[in-house]
């Protein structure tokens, strides 16, 4: 879905941030996190997640030629997400069903990355239940799907949330390699968790939407004054966006 030059503008990108108060982003983890923003079902505006890669300041560009490469490509990049995520095809990167050590490591941090951007809206993922749904079990494995993320993103916390965890300076290969085959399933859940709410989302807008269009029980004549109070004829008006239906 990345092309090789978007990763390269990417990398380069990163590398201006780091240092600054932002988190600094490996790429392998800027891109769970834009994973995790593009699922997340409900509006987080750039200027909100633009603050967790670079801090409150953006990052000292040699030129404006570099600033416009860099940035177009980091919206790019975002873009291609959200619209996987709407399209139905944004998928888990990994294969965790016979991993090699690299994907391991690349995992870990991806799942980094992810658990930043869902932590913007905790509330989504974190209910014991879902009140768009009152379905206790789903809330029950949303709690599961993000200790299985949390634990793979945050190693110190896993002890906490499993109780086979090892401890502290302790380590168990079978554990970890039983958490990090849990990950594409909690991912999907989580991701089809998301579309549900979504939907529920575009039900509301739409319903909004409607409450707040004028509606009539008589026909309105092209020259009456505009029920919406605006003052011009309503031919030059609502008529002309096609805002009011009239209800014969």
């Amino acid at each position: 879905m990345i092309s090789e030059k978007e990763k390269k503008d990417l990398k380069q990108l990163l590398a201006l941030a780091i240092g600054q108060d932002g988190d600094d982003f490996s790429l392998t983890e800027l891109l769970g996190f834009f994973y995790g923003v593009a699922i997340t079902p409900e509006v987080i505006v750039p200027s909100e997640w633009l603050v967790t890669i670079f801090g409150k300041e953006m990052p000292e560009f040699k030129s404006e030629k570099q600033a416009k490469s860099g940035l177009d490509t980091l919206f790019l990049v975002y873009n291609k997400f959200s619209d996987a995520f709407h399209n139905g095809t944004l998928a888990f990167p990994f294969n965790m069903a016979d991993p090699d050590g690299w994907e391991l490591e690349e995992a870990e941090e991806w799942a980094y990355g992810f658990h930043k951007a869902l932590m913007l809206r905790p509330e989504l993922w974190l209910q014991e239940e879902i009140p768009l749904f009152a379905d206790d079990e789903e809330g029950e494995e949303n709690m599961a799907c993000m200790a299985v993320i949390t634990a793979i993103a945050e190693p110190e916390s896993a002890d906490e949330l499993f109780e086979s965890a090892p401890g502290p300076g302790e380590e168990d290969i079978h554990f970890w390699a039983s958490l990090f085959s849990l990950l594409p399933p909690a991912v999907e859940s989580l991701q089809n968790h998301a579309v549900k709410l979504e939907k529920e989302r575009q039900v509301r807008l739409q319903e909004i939407q409607h409450l707040g269009r004028p509606v009539h029980s008589t026909k309105i004549s092209r020259n009456d004054p505009c029920p919406c109070g605006s003052g011009k004829k309503y031919k030059k008006c609502c008529l002309k966006g096609e805002k009011v239906v009239p209800i014969h």
